[in-house]
C-alpha cells in the first residue's frame, strides 16, 4: 500500500479508488509531505511543504488543486527534493480549485529537484512581496517539458546566486508579468523554451550564468528579452526567435552574446551577433504565419541556411528543435526551427552563381597561360575530381576546357583560413577545386562555367587569361559608390555608370573598389542589382571590399544583427587576397563605424586577418611586388584613422615592403608617409616640391585615400590665386551620353572632386599614382583624375556611318586606349582612326587606339563595307567626281582611302586601283 508521511492528522490516504473528477470527495493535504503519492486529485487545504533532507515522488496523474482562505492563498515550499515526473499523456497538475483565482506559489529550493511533463497554472505571489509563480530559490533543479500558464505574476521567477536550474522544452504562457524572470544575480540555462503572451517581458536576466537556445519568444506586453535591473547581465543566446514585441525585442542587451537568432526588432546594442538577422520588418523573415503564432519558416526565408553548427553555436545546439526536427544536419537554419527543405546548392543568380565563391564578379583571378587558381563553391558533401569540370567561354562564345587538377570539401570551422576570409552565412562546407589553365589558351576576360556533381555554376566577368603579364601596367582606384545616395545633381548610381565608360575606355588591368558600395543597407536589395549592373559592364576585372556603410542594418547606423545582409550578394570575402603577375592585393574588412562620438571612425582590420596577411607575406620572395594594402577605413587622417591596429598595419607595411596602402572612407584625396600615429604623418607636397612628369615614385609605402565616387562634388575652394571653374552640363545631357561634369576644383578637409586614381606600375615598382590637375607639368601626391574629364560623343550617320569622338581634358596622355562602338551586329564596317581588334556578338567594334594626348581627340569612325569601298561622294561609282573630292581633300583626313591619317599619293593609287569597279 502507498505510503505518506505527514505532519497533520487531518491527512487521508486511502481515497486511492475515489474518482478525480469528484472534488468534494478528493484527498486533503496540508503540512509537510514526502515518500510517494498515487496518481489522484488532491486539494491542498493549507500551506504544505518538503522537509530539508525529504522527498516527495508524485506519481503520473496526480493533481494538486489549492484552495485559499479567507487570510491568504496557499503554497507549497519544497526544501527537499521533489521528483514530479509524469508522462505526455498523463501529466501531473498544479492548479488553483475550482473557485479560487490562485495559490502563491511553488517553491523549488532544492537542486535534486525534478519536474518533468508537469502543468503548472494559476499560481500568483504573496502580498507586497517579490516572491510567487512557480519559484526557483538558489537551486538549480531540472525542469523539462513543462507547462507554466495564467499565472497573475511570473511564470517562471528564479532567485539568488546559487539559482542555475535547467529549464528544457517548457513554456511559460499568458502570464500577468514576465514569462520568465530571475533576479538577484541569479542564471537560466533555457533549452528548447518558448516565453508567448506573457503581460511584461518574455525572458529577464539576471547576473548569474544564462543561455537561452532554441527558445522562441514572442507576444509578450513589454521586451522580449530583457534584463532586470539597470545593468546589461551576461547571456548567450543561441538560435532564438524573438518576435514582435510593443518595447524591444532584445534590450539591455550589451553583454550578450547572440548566435543564429532571429529579432523582430532594430534591437541598439547587442554585445556580440554572428549569424543572426534583426530587423523591425516582420514580413523580411519569411515566418510561415506569425499572427497565428507560428514562426517555422517559408521555403524562401532569408535565415534558411543562415545558421552554423560550429563554434560556440554548435557546442550549445540540442539535437532537436521545437518540433522535434534534427537541429544539425547540414547547414543549421537560424532561429528556434529547423525547416525541411532542401538545402538550396546556389546555382543562380544574375551575373554569377550565388554559392560560387571565387573567382567572380568582384573577386576575380588574373592569370597568365599555363597557372593555377581555386575556384571555391558554397556546397555541402564530398566529391572527387572525378565528379567535377570546368571551362572558359570568351565574349565571342568559344569554351575552352580547364584542368581539374584537386578538389577538396572544407569545413569554415573558428580558426580556420576560411573563417578569417568568408562572411559566413549560409555556408558551413566550401568546395575547393583547383584548376590550370592550358598553354594554349588564348588571352582574353572570360566567363567560367563548373560543373559539380548534378550542380552547374557560372560566373561573368570572372578570369582574365594573359600570355604573359605586362611589365608596365595599371589599374585604377576607386571608393565611396554610395549607389542610393541621390541628393545631388547627379546620382551616385549615374556617376558610377559614367565612370565605368571612361575606365573601359582607359583600359587597365584591374578596377579596386574600397568599399561603402551604398548608401545604406537598409535601402533594400536594389543597389546590390544596382552595383553590379553597372560594374558588370566593366571590360576589365572588378574587385570590392566592404566599407562602413555596406555594414549599416538601420537608419546610418551599425546593426551587428544584420552584419553585412546585404552586401553578401556582392561579395562573401570578408578578408580576401587577388594576384596579378607578381604583384599582391590584400583585401581587409575595417568593420562599421564607431558613431559621432568617434568622429565616425572605423573599427579597423581584426587581428586573426592580420595574422593571415603576415602568414602569407612570410613565405614570399623579394620579387613578388608590388604589394598593396587595401582597406575602406584609413590608417591615417585627419580626424578619421581606424579604432585599432594602425601601429600594426604600419609596421606591416615597412616590414614586408608595401607599395602602397589604399583606403576611402573619408571622402578625399590625400596621400601619407607610414609613419607616427593617424594623422600627423601626412604628406603635403606642393608644386615645385611635386614630383615631376619624369621623377619615379619614391619607393617607400605611402597610404592614398580616394574621394567619393558617389557624394561630394559640391564643395569649391581656391587653389592659389586660380578657380578653374568645368562646365555644368544641362539637364537631359547625361541621357545623351554626354558626361556629367563635377564642380570647380575644390581642396580641403571636408570634400573633394569626385574622381579615381591610376596606378601605374613597371616591373615590380610603383611608378605614380599622382595626376597633373592644373598643367603645370608636376604631378601632386594627392591629385587624382576627376570623374567627367573624359568626355564622349556617338554620332551615327545617314548612310551608317559611325563616328566615336573622345575628348581627353585632363593635362595627361593616356596610351592603348579602347573605343568600344555600338554597331550593327549584321553589318561589316571599314575602321578609320585605330585598329578594330574584335566585333562582339551584339555588333560592338573594339577599337585600339595607340595614344589621346593630353587635352586632345581620339575620332574612330565606322564606315559601312560596300562593292566601291573607294566612292568618295557615295553616286554609286568610282568616277572624276571621287577623284575632284580627293584632289580636294589633299593633305587633310577627308580623303584618306588607305587609313594612314592623310590623303596622299597612296590614297590617289588606291582610288585609281578601284576605277571602274562599280556600276
Amino acid at each position: 500500500m502507498p505510503r505518506l508521511h505527514a505532519s497533520a492528522p487531518r491527512i487521508i490516504v486511502t481515497l486511492i479508488a475515489i474518482p478525480t473528477s469528484s472534488p468534494a470527495l478528493a484527498a486533503e493535504l496540508s503540512g509537510s509531505l514526502s515518500g510517494y503519492l498515487p496518481a489522484d486529485t488532491y486539494r491542498i487545504v493549507d500551506d504544505i511543504n518538503v522537509p530539508a533532507g525529504q522527498t516527495l515522488t508524485l506519481a503520473p496523474g496526480v493533481i494538486f488543486e489549492f484552495e485559499d482562505s479567507f487570510w491568504s492563498e496557499y503554497e507549497f515550499d519544497v526544501w527537499g527534493t521533489l521528483l514530479a515526473e509524469g508522462t505526455p499523456d498523463t501529466p501531473i497538475i498544479f492548479r488553483a480549485a475550482p473557485g479560487v483565482p490562485e495559490y502563491n506559489y511553488i517553491r523549488l529550493a532544492d537542486s535534486d529537484s525534478v519536474l518533468r511533463h508537469c502543468i503548472i497554472e494559476d499560481a500568483g505571489r504573496v502580498s507586497l512581496m517579490q516572491e510567487g509563480g512557480l519559484w526557483i530559490d538558489n537551486s538549480q533543479p531540472l525542469i523539462e517539458d513543462c507547462r507554466v500558464r495564467y499565472g497573475s505574476w511570473h511564470g517562471i521567477f528564479v532567485t539568488g546566486s546559487s539559482a542555475q536550474p535547467d529549464i528544457r522544452r517548457t513554456w511559460s504562457q499568458n502570464n500577468g508579468n514576465d514569462g520568465l524572470n530571475a533576479d538577484s544575480s541569479a542564471g537560466m540555462h533555457l533549452e528548447n523554451c518558448g516565453s508567448i503572451d506573457n503581460g511584461a517581458d518574455g525572458i529577464a536576466f539576471s547576473g548569474g550564468d544564462n543561455r537561452a537556445v532554441g527558445c522562441l519568444v514572442h507576444g509578450n506586453g513589454e521586451d522580449g528579452i530583457d534584463c532586470t535591473g539597470t545593468g546589461d547581465h551576461d547571456a548567450v543566446l543561441v538560435n532564438c526567435t524573438v518576435g514582435a514585441h510593443p518595447s524591444e525585442g532584445v534590450s539591455d542587451a550589451g553583454s550578450f552574446e547572440a548566435y543564429n537568432c532571429l529579432v523582430v526588432d532594430n534591437v541598439g546594442n547587442i554585445g556580440l551577433a554572428e549569424h543572426c538577422l534583426f530587423t523591425a520588418d516582420l514580413g523580411f523573415f519569411g515566418f510561415v504565419n506569425p499572427a497565428a503564432g507560428d514562426y517555422r519558416l517559408a521555403a524562401d526565408s532569408p535565415a534558411a541556411n543562415y545558421g552554423t553548427r560550429f563554434g560556440v553555436a554548435g557546442s550549445l545546439l540540442p539535437l532537436e528543435d521545437l518540433d522535434l526536427n534534427p537541429r544539425i544536419d547540414g547547414i543549421v537554419d537560424a532561429g528556434a526551427y529547423e525547416s525541411a527543405w532542401a538545402v538550396d546548392p546556389g546555382v543562380d543568380g544574375a551575373h554569377f552563381s550565388v554559392n560560387l565563391l571565387e573567382p567572380r564578379l568582384g573577386q576575380p583571378a588574373l592569370r597568365t597561360r599555363g597557372g593555377t587558381f581555386m575556384a571555391r563553391v558554397g556546397l555541402p558533401g564530398s566529391f572527387g575530381v572525378g565528379d567535377c569540370s570546368a571551362q572558359l567561354t570568351n565574349p565571342l562564345g568559344e569554351a575552352f576546357e580547364l584542368d581539374v587538377i584537386d578538389l577538396a570539401a572544407r569545413d569554415l570551422e573558428p580558426g580556420t583560413e576560411l573563417a578569417v576570409l568568408l562572411h559566413s552565412p549560409g555556408l558551413e562546407t566550401v568546395q575547393e577545386i583547383g584548376l590550370r589553365i592550358p598553354e594554349d589558351m588564348p588571352a582574353d576576360f572570360y566567363r567560367i562555367e563548373i560543373a559539380l556533381g548534378p550542380y552547374a555554376y557560372f560566373a561573368n566577368e570572372a578570369v582574365r587569361v594573359y600570355e604573359s603579364h605586362p611589365e608596365s601596367w595599371g589599374f585604377i582606384h576607386i571608393t565611396d559608390t554610395h549607389i542610393g545616395y541621390d541628393e545631388e545633381e547627379y546620382t551616385a548610381l549615374q556617376r558610377l555608370e559614367y565612370f565605368v565608360e571612361e575606365a573601359n575606355f582607359l583600359d587597365p588591368e584591374l578596377v579596386i573598389v574600397t568599399g561603402d558600395i551604398c548608401e545604406n543597407q537598409h535601402l533594400g536589395h536594389n543597389w546590390p542589382r544596382d552595383f553590379m549592373n553597372a560594374v558588370a559592364d566593366l571590360r576589365m576585372p572588378v574587385y570590392v571590399i566592404a566599407g562602413n556603410h555596406d555594414h549599416y542594418t538601420r537608419g546610418n547606423a551599425f546593426h551587428p544583427g544584420g552584419l553585412m545582409r546585404y552586401f553578401r550578394e556582392i561579395n562573401r570575402f570578408e578578408n580576401s587576397l587577388v594576384t596579378a603577375g607578381a604583384a599582391r592585393f590584400y583585401g581587409l574588412n575595417t568593420g562599421h563605424d564607431l558613431g559621432l562620438v568617434e568622429l565616425y571612425r572605423c573599427r579597423g582590420p581584426l587581428d586573426n586577418a592580420l595574422d593571415w596577411v603576415e602568414a602569407d607575406l612570410a613565405g614570399l620572395g623579394e620579387d613578388d611586388q608590388p604589394r598593396f594594402l587595401l582597406m575602406h577605413g584609413p590608417n591615417y587622417d585627419y580626424f578619421s584613422w581606424n579604432d585599432r591596429n594602425t601601429g600594426r598595419v604600419r609596421d606591416i607595411m615597412n616590414g614586408y615592403a608595401f607599395g602602397l596602402g589604399l583606403a576611402g572612407h573619408t571622402h578625399r584625396f590625400e596621400t601619407f608617409l607610414n609613419e607616427g600615429e593617424n594623422w600627423f604623418g601626412r604628406n603635403d607636397f606642393q608644386h615645385e616640391d611635386d614630383w615631376g612628369q619624369d621623377v619615379p615614385f619614391p619607393g617607400y609605402p605611402l597610404h592614398v585615400q580616394t574621394s567619393s565616387m558617389g557624394k561630394e562634388e559640391h564643395l569649391s575652394v581656391r587653389i592659389g590665386d586660380e578657380l578653374r571653374a568645368m562646365d555644368h552640363p544641362q539637364a537631359g545631357e547625361i541621357a545623351a551620353g554626354l558626361a556629367p561634369v563635377m564642380s570647380p576644383r575644390t581642396r580641403g578637409i571636408f570634400g573633394d572632386d569626385i574622381g579615381w586614381r591610376w596606378v601605374q606600375v613597371d616591373g615590380g615598382d610603383v611608378t605614380f599614382f599622382t595626376a597633373d590637375t592644373d598643367g603645370d607639368g608636376y604631378r601632386n601626391t594627392e591629385d587624382p583624375w576627376l570623374l567627367g574629364e573624359i568626355r564622349f560623343e556617338l554620332v551615327e550617320e545617314g548612310d551608317g556611318t559611325i563616328v566615336s569622338t573622345v575628348e581627353n581634358r585632363h593635362y595627361e596622355t593616356w596610351r592603348d586606349v579602347r573605343h568600344y562602338v555600338p554597331a550593327d551586329p549584321e553589318t561589316d564596317y571599314d575602321v578609320i582612326g585605330g585598329t578594330l581588334l574584335r566585333r562582339l556578338p551584339d555588333g560592338t567594334a573594339v577599337v585600339a587606339v595607340e595614344e589621346i594626348p593630353a587635352e586632345g581627340m581620339s575620332v574612330v569612325t565606322l564606315t559601312v563595307e560596300d562593292a566601291c569601298p573607294e566612292d568618295l561622294d557615295n553616286d554609286g561609282d568610282v568616277d572624276t567626281a571621287d577623284l575632284l573630292l580627293l584632289l580636294g581633300a589633299w593633305g587633310t583626313p577627308n580623303g584618306d582611302v588607305d587609313g594612314d591619317g592623310v590623303t596622299d599619293t597612296a590614297d590617289l593609287l588606291a582610288l585609281l586601283a578601284a576605277w571602274g569597279m562599280c556600276a
